[in-house]
């Protein structure tokens, strides 16, 4: 039967004869709605089946593209019925009723497995699990090396949470420097730590790469332990007083750098004060000099840029080594300016229907020739013989309408501006 409670926050499907809640597919379906799941069960990536009270894994054969699975804090006894979940990565088991690690071999993408606070009393089938990286395994009854041997076959296991089982025995230390891929341990709560002489220090002696053990393992107490593992406490010792000798010496060279750094900065201070004394000159005028080089320095690179990009439309637009325009010679009637990630292109169409394009990075270049630097129309008086004197016509380009086309400089040709009242827009060649 179906039993909503007063709230209407939660409903469980009894079984007829135990009254204890199973995992039927209707109960699973639902569950999924109320985690923003789909009702499809392939759709679905994970599921929330925590705290329902669930003694057996059952109905999720369609959930077969599950990551991640929350199975936490109910009545399960068995790891059963997920053999088939091979794109689960995240498995959540504790707070269960578990005693043994089964059923698990076909979970071939599991990184992420919690076992905690459960009955288990070995290890076992986790070396069936290539990408096992992370496990928890706390709080359970583990007594010696032999129930855990298994994980020396856990060939990427990284991280292991053994605290407050019952770990004991020198052979531990061991079974765990065979896994050779662990980064962090924690033991914490096992009688090992208290009853093995030395164990920390063993442990980082054994573990090479290990970098956490209940607490960081820097480079000092690494240093201090192998010194200790070869030479003695004598070695150990030396290791320390040379290191914090080192620390010393690293330490003042910061102090003799950053006193360099303070002279540094108060001589060039010094010097600004001198010159302005040299010169007679307010510190606000001097920062107006400053000013106007900077300023000075710009125009002169926006200067050169700009007589590049007048130097590529002329070679564009006038023949190379022509003085005369011919009398059919191509005139462009559009233009159009395309834009990408890297650069915009620059393509003018011609009567004769040929096309020419220019690349260009520099934004200030398509806005140069937007205001009419470059872009013209040439009549077909271009260059005439008799008086050399080159004449544009008024053009439009998109919204933009210049009355006369108004090159400062031809870098290949000297031009000069010249104003006459029949001829506004007239450039005279030197």
């Amino acid at each position: 039967m179906e039993f909503k409670n007063s709230n209407n926050i939660q409903s469980l499907v009894f079984a007829n004869e135990s009254n204890l809640p199973i995992m039927s597919k209707k109960e699973i379906r639902k569950v999924a709605l109320e985690h923003s799941g789909y009702s499809t069960p392939a759709l679905n990536d994970q599921l929330y089946l925590h705290y329902k009270g669930y003694q057996k894994i059952d109905n999720l054969q369609e959930y077969i593209n599950l990551k991640a699975l929350w199975l936490d804090s109910n009545g399960l006894q068995k790891i059963e019925n997920v053999n088939h979940l091979s794109s689960l990565r995240c498995l959540f088991l504790q707070r269960n009723l578990l005693s043994c690690i089964e059923n698990v071999q076909g979970l071939t993408s599991l990184v992420q497995l919690d076992l905690s606070e459960n009955k288990l009393i070995c290890i076992a089938n986790l070396d069936a699990l290539p990408l096992l990286a992370n496990l928890n395994i706390s709080k359970n009854s583990l007594s010696n090396a032999e129930s855990i041997d298994n994980l020396t076959g856990c060939k990427k296991l990284s991280s292991i949470d053994f605290s407050h089982n019952n770990l004991n025995g020198e052979n531990v230390i061991v079974t765990l420097a065979r896994v050779s891929s662990l980064l962090s341990i924690n033991i914490i709560g096992n009688p090992i730590a208290g009853k093995v002489a030395h164990f920390r220090k063993r442990m980082i002696v054994a573990i090479k790469a290990l970098r956490y053990l209940d607490r960081p393992v820097f480079d000092l107490e690494r240093a201090s332990a192998e010194a200790w593992n070869s030479g003695g406490r004598d070695a150990e010792l030396k290791v320390k007083t040379d290191w914090q000798q080192k620390k010393k010496e690293l330490e003042l060279l910061s102090v003799h750098n950053f006193r360099d750094w303070q002279n540094e900065a108060r001589n060039k201070a010094m010097s600004e004060i001198q010159k302005i004394k040299e010169h007679d000159i307010t510190p606000d005028q001097l920062t107006r000099e400053v000013t106007h080089t900077r300023a000075r320095k710009v125009r002169q690179e926006s200067a050169t840029k700009e007589a590049e990009m007048e130097r590529e439309i002329y070679r564009l637009l006038i023949p190379e080594n022509s003085d005369k325009a011919p009398d059919n010679a191509a005139e462009p009637i559009a233009i159009e300016i395309e834009e990408d990630d890297e650069a915009s292109i620059v393509s003018l169409t011609t009567t004769d229907s040929s096309v020419m394009s220019l690349s260009t990075t520099d934004s200030s270049v398509i806005s140069d020739i937007l205001d009419g630097i470059a872009i013209v129309k040439p009549l077909q008086s271009f260059l005439s013989d008799d008086n050399k004197r080159a004449t544009f016509e008024e053009i439009s380009v998109g919204h933009y309408t210049s009355s006369f086309a108004r090159p400062t400089s031809f870098p290949c040709c000297d031009v000069e501006e010249t104003r006459h009242a029949e001829a506004p827009g007239a450039f005279q060649i030197a």
